[in-house]
This record gives structure tokens, C-alpha cells and sequence, in this order.
């Protein structure tokens, strides 16, 4: 049945569009009778991702895998339950990686997006400035390695994207970090900055504390109503399959 579903969605989308609006007003009022699970496969499909909204709202009730997956999850990261299982993932690759990096600093690097609809932009951006910070001859003798997750997060004014990444990076002595700072607000007209990260109750020492905090398990999907609608689109078209966690340096 999943399988007829999936390969009828081009051709329902039309009734399973009036579906998910006839339930729209109940969703959106915060109704009990809808879980989690259900929210989000509406806001999905809402926004044109119907065959994921199928997914998300079968996760884990399927008693088969969905067609090429291994397991009867979906794998997406609206899912409230695969969310949570991909982000403790990467808060354990990350613990294990900053123990390798010794002595860290706790970096946040960012970059504003220049408006509501180029997030996807901003992302690719953001990846290709820490691409050529890695390559500066300063930066590689002074800096052993690094690990975070890219986070998309509306800016608190609402205009904007704020791209951001919690890093971990190892450090040499002769580390400065003014002159990265420099190059990162040059490089982004502004829109950006590179910065030591500056929240007192979050220590680099404890490595899981931080990755935690990076990786952020409990709050990676976002509960309904957290962004509008036609925003929640735009951040699911720009970070589907697109790898966030990044890593660079020694291995062990």
C-alpha cells in the first residue's frame, strides 16, 4: 500500500492537498488529537513534500521498512523521532572527535543571509567561506582540526537567516583569531562574523556538554508553529540531503 502511495503521489496530489488543508485549521490551533508525527507530515506536505509527509506520518507504525530503507524509519529531519536519532549521532561522532583535538576553543562561525528566501544560498556560501578559511597558510599551522553542525536559525528580528556553526577547533600557541576574524567579516561584505564563542554555561572541557549544545538532539526539529508556514518550506527545501556536520583534521 505504501508503494502505490508512493509512486500515485504525482498524480493525488491534488486531493491529498485538500486533505492536509481541510485539517490545516485544527493543526495550526494547536488540536490534542494530532501528534507530533502527524503535525509535521501536514506542514510537509503543505509545502509540497508529499511523499516525505507521507513518510514522517507512517514513521515507525510500518510493521515493513519502507521501500529501500533498512528499518521502518523515515530519516528525515522534521521527523520528531529520526531528528532526534541522526542529532545524538552526530553529538556522539562529535564528543569522540573533540577529544582528539586537544587543547579546543569553542568558535562560532556565521553568516546572515541577505534576506527570507536565499537560505539555501547562504548555506552553500557559509560551506565555501570555512572551505577557504581552511585553506589559508595561517589558519592550517595554526589551527590542528575542527568539528561542528551547520544550524540554520531564523534571525530574532525575523528578516533573515542567521547560517551559524558551533565549532570546535584544535589549536597550536600561535593561534589568533583576529585575523580570521578579519578575513571572515571581509570575505561575507559583513553579513558574518567568526568569533570565540561566548556562552558561560557551556564549558569546551566537557566535550559532550558541547557537542550536545552543537548538535542540539532535543530541539533539532522544529515544533509546529515555530515558523510560518511558507518559512518552514524554505528551510526544508534548502537542507534536504545536504550534510551539515562538518569535520576536518586528524583521525584516530
Amino acid at each position: 500500500m505504501y508503494m502505490l502511495i508512493t509512486l500515485a503521489t504525482p498524480y493525488l496530489w491534488g486531493p491529498i492537498q485538500k486533505l492536509f488543508q481541510t485539517l490545516s485549521k485544527e493543526i495550526e490551533e494547536g488540536s490534542s488529537d494530532f501528534n507530533k508525527h502527524e503535525i509535521q507530515a501536514y506542514r510537509m506536505g503543505m509545502v509540497g513534500w508529499v511523499t516525505q509527509a507521507i513518510r514522517i506520518w507512517t514513521c515507525k507504525t510500518n510493521k515493513e521498512p519502507h521501500p529501500g530503507w533498512k528499518t521502518c524509519l523515515c530519516h528525515n529531519r522534521q521527523c520528531p523521532v529520526c531528528s532526534k536519532i541522526m542529532a545524538n549521532d552526530n553529538t556522539k561522532k562529535m564528543t569522540k572527535a573533540i577529544k582528539t583535538l586537544h587543547p579546543t576553543k569553542a568558535v562560532i562561525a556565521s553568516v546572515r543571509s541577505k534576506g527570507l528566501w536565499d537560505l539555501a544560498e547562504t548555506i552553500r556560501e557559509f560551506r565555501k567561506h570555512l572551505t577557504n578559511l581552511r585553506a589559508l597558510k595561517a589558519f592550517a599551522l595554526t589551527v590542528r582540526g575542527g568539528v561542528g553542525v551547520i544550524e540554520p536559525k531564523l534571525s530574532e528580528d525575523g528578516t533573515c537567516w542567521a547560517v551559524h556553526a558551533h565549532l570546535a577547533i584544535g589549536i597550536t600557541d600561535d593561534f589568533d583569531i583576529t585575523q580570521f576574524q578579519n578575513y571572515w567579516r571581509e570575505k561575507t561584505n559583513g553579513r558574518g562574523d567568526f568569533k570565540y564563542q561566548d556562552k558561560p554555561d557551556i564549558d569546551i572541557g566537557d566535550e559532550e556538554q558541547y557537542a550536545r549544545y552543537a548538535c542540539k538532539p532535543d530541539t533539532w526539529s522544529p515544533d509546529a508553529g515555530d515558523l510560518p508556514l511558507e518559512l518552514f518550506g524554505v528551510l526544508v527545501d534548502a537542507i534536504y540531503r545536504k550534510q551539515l556536520y562538518v569535520s576536518w583534521g586528524p583521525k584516530k
